[in-house]
């Protein structure tokens, strides 16, 4: 997005712009330059080899996952009014069919000492917390309460996979959420690799967090990049906030 003092002017012939059209703008250029580095950062990797397919003694003792029917429902909302009662109306671009996420800062220092204990290989967990949605506006807002580190997975320089030790340890978190919370999605590091979702890491959303308010966090410890995911095709959202 370029800053105040370079914006691109308006030409005489043209109606000036409000700044609310202005601000859309803004934001629509952002987000397409987020898709675009996406996008080219999955090009340059797709000539990495994929890891060798697992035996089949360990595909037996990975968590087969199950999913519910209505289970959980987010929360009918006003987008306008609940991003007024986080008291950020004035800053976060809110625009029809165009999610939002929000992270409170306790869940991000949590996940980002998590990842930075060892950037060699890849560290992940999951993200709980609470889902609006706004039908009017076609929008969910995602507000991601807590981090919980999955311990004792299995990383390497380019996977992260979790394992019956990490669930063992999970399982009770989870059940011990408060009531109005559910499981938002994953949160997992690409040391030096960027941002981007991997094919494994999409096979992962429209198998597991395939609700279009679920979301998937990228990492890179590295170089500080961060990125968001919506839904089972992993759609970019490039406007998010700590809370």
């Amino acid at each position: 997005m370029l800053p105040f003092w370079k914006k691109r002017p308006t030409p005489a012939s043209s109606p000036p712009v409000r700044p609310a059209e202005a601000a859309d703008l803004l934001a629509l250029e952002e987000e397409q330059a987020f898709a675009a580095s996406v996008l080219k950062k999955r090009s340059e990797l797709a000539s990495v080899p994929a890891p060798a397919p697992l035996h089949p003694r360990e595909i037996s003792e990975e968590m087969e996952w199950t999913e519910q029917g209505d289970v959980y429902r987010p929360t009918a909302a006003n987008a306008p009014a609940l991003l007024n009662s986080f008291g950020l109306s004035e800053s976060s671009p809110l625009r029809a069919g165009k999610s939002l996420c929000f992270v409170r800062r306790t869940a991000w220092e949590t996940l980002q000492a998590h990842l930075r204990k060892d950037t060699r290989i890849e560290l992940g967990g999951l993200l709980v917390g609470q889902a609006f949605y706004d039908a009017e506006r076609t929008v969910y807002i995602v507000v991601v309460e807590q981090a919980l580190p999955a311990l004792d997975g299995a990383g390497t320089a380019l996977t992260f996979s979790y394992t019956e030790e990490t669930w063992r340890t999970l399982s009770p978190q989870m059940q011990n959420l408060p009531p109005d919370w559910t499981l938002l999605g994953s949160y997992h590091s690409h040391p030096g690799l960027g941002v981007f979702l991997s094919s494994t890491d999409l096979e992962t959303q429209r198998g597991v967090f395939f609700h279009d308010w679920q979301v998937a966090l990228v990492v890179d410890p590295l170089s500080n990049a961060i990125g968001f995911f919506f839904g089972a095709e992993g759609h970019p959202c490039p406007h998010w906030q700590l809370l």
